[in-house]
């Protein structure tokens, strides 16, 4: 344990990034707009999907390199999608965590 440490970063590719704007068809897209609409809030901007949710394999970025950040009370995500820039994603707060965990 160090207790100066404020983060640390892991390789890991656990993540999977997807976008509607990798859509080839635009129906694909507004699905998933609409799913994402309707899934509800448990923490901040975080929503929780049903078991059954999927993304289509058309909507999956391939991402070059992924992180993950842990932090003391949140784990953050970062990737290089193909072709772009480095995409963060929001802290995953603790309760969440916890939640997902069954903790």
């Amino acid at each position: 344990m160090d207790d100066g440490l404020v983060e640390s970063y892991f390789w890991d590719a656990h993540a999977e990034y997807f976008s509607p704007w990798l859509a080839e068809q635009e129906t694909d897209a507004d699905a998933l707009a609409e799913t994402l609409e309707r899934l509800p809030a448990v923490a901040g901007d975080w929503m929780e999907a049903p078991a059954e949710f999927s993304i289509p394999d058309s909507l999956r970025a391939r991402v070059e390199c992924g992180q993950m950040v842990i932090r003391e009370a949140s784990v953050a995500f970062l990737a290089i999608p193909k072709h772009t820039s480095t995409l963060y994603t929001a802290k995953v707060p603790l309760p969440v965590l916890e939640k997902v965990a069954g903790a």
